[in-house]
């Protein structure tokens, strides 16, 4: 059975405990899956294969390198591990603002930051007082809490799909799931 189905809930790892359990993820499931990706506002940021944007890590080959549980753990707390690939920074700068963000280095030697609100700042480096690490993602935490359980199941199972088709995963005994 699914938790509580309502969006708008706080999601936790506890409250979406069981979500795969003896469950068979089908492709009909999977094919929900980019809907939901443009619902949670993933596609501001992510990429999966030529749907979205690339600023944050692409998501296409997830399948072949996470389970279910790890990419609903992401998905639940993004700060939880940082992608040294994907810095997220607070730049300082001259006039007394600050920018939080994914630093990016920009084509005309500057630098640019793409906040959590998908906006990008531009800052030649005459402008920058400092830049440092963040330890907070610039993806935002509550992501899914807009979602119903159902359409959590959609995206987690499009996510860890290849070519559409739902992947089975090992279980922490190491065994298929079924």
């Amino acid at each position: 059975t699914l938790p509580q189905d309502a969006a708008g809930a706080v999601w936790t790892a506890q409250s979406l405990q069981g979500l795969f359990e003896g469950v068979h993820l089908t492709s009909e499931q999977s094919a929900q899956g980019p809907a939901v990706f443009e619902k949670a506002g993933c596609v501001k940021c992510h990429r999966r294969s030529a749907l979205g944007a690339t600023a944050g890590p692409d998501l296409t080959s997830l399948g072949w390198r996470r389970q279910r549980a790890e990419v609903l753990e992401s998905l639940l707390y993004p700060s939880q591990e940082l992608h040294e690939e994907y810095p997220t920074v607070i730049v300082a700068l001259r006039d007394g603002t600050t920018a939080v963000g994914l630093l990016q280095r920009s084509a005309d030697g500057g630098m640019q930051v793409f906040n959590a609100a998908a906006e990008i700042r531009k800052f030649q480096q005459s402008e920058i007082e400092s830049v440092r690490s963040h330890t907070v993602s610039a993806m935002p935490a509550g992501t899914l809490d807009r979602l119903t359980a159902e359409e959590i199941r959609s995206l987690v199972a499009w996510l860890t799909s290849v070519d559409g088709i739902p992947q089975p995963h090992q279980d922490d005994d190491g065994q298929e799931e079924e």
